[in-house]
């Protein structure tokens, strides 16, 4: 449910994006950057509703630790640093603090990063032991 309620907001930020930013300010140059924002965050929130769905599924079988670790590993070790690598890669003179796009991207990657990690955590099986335990 969390994954089609995801890809359904990311359809209509899509498709309306623009109006959306379109309440918040009339400059046309902002309405870009953040619509530009938003849709490399939509992208990351059907990620976002497939991990929140597995690491539910074996936090509720009682395995609370390996969704902590991989949610620590994703949000901490790889996030932070990735936002300031690809600021770093993508100074200019034009930009020179880099990108202003560094943190969405860094968001987004994680998450699919992340995404991918529950779905072998998941299908790996190791989270049903923990049902024993009951």
């Amino acid at each position: 449910m969390a994954v089609t309620v995801s890809a359904f907001f990311l359809g209509l930020i899509l498709l309306f994006g623009h109006q959306l930013m379109g309440l918040f300010t009339d400059t046309e140059a902002l309405i870009e950057m953040s619509f530009g924002m938003m849709c490399i965050l939509a992208v990351g929130y059907v990620a976002m509703g497939v991990t929140q769905s597995l690491a539910g599924v074996m936090r509720g079988a009682g395995d609370t630790m390996t969704p902590m670790w991989l949610s620590l590993f994703t949000t901490v070790i790889m996030r932070v640093p990735l936002a300031y690598a690809i600021a770093e890669f993508t100074k200019t003179d034009l930009l020179p603090q880099g990108d202003y796009r560094c943190i969405p991207i860094s968001l987004l990657c994680s998450w699919l990063f992340g995404m991918v990690l529950h779905v072998v955590a998941f299908l790996s099986g190791r989270w049903k032991k923990h049902l024993l335990d009951y």
